[in-house]
């Protein structure tokens, strides 16, 4: 995953476990919601392998919501191809 200067980082939720955990105690439905940070096709692959694991442990029933944080620097095109690599993967 990637900050908001861009710098990678590793995916840190301690208490993602607990949460999930708690949720499916109680009955209720859960979902991931991600911040899409990826300037190009490479990070955007690396975040994607970064979501996947999450979702390998963590698989939400209400599906994944993105939130898209494109910066101004990048084309369109460029953007499109990123979008076009999460729904491929997701």
């Amino acid at each position: 995953m990637f900050s908001r200067n861009y710098s990678e980082q590793a995916y840190r939720n301690p208490r993602i476990r607990s949460q999930c955990d708690a949720a499916v105690d109680a009955g209720l439905p859960r979902a991931i919601y991600h911040t899409v940070r990826a300037r190009n096709e490479s990070e955007a692959k690396r975040e994607i392998n970064a979501l996947m694991s999450l979702l390998y442990e963590f698989m939400p029933n209400l599906g994944v919501w993105l939130k898209l944080e494109f910066t101004a620097y990048s084309s369109k095109e460029i953007n499109n191809r990123i979008l076009d690599l999460y729904k491929e993967k997701l």
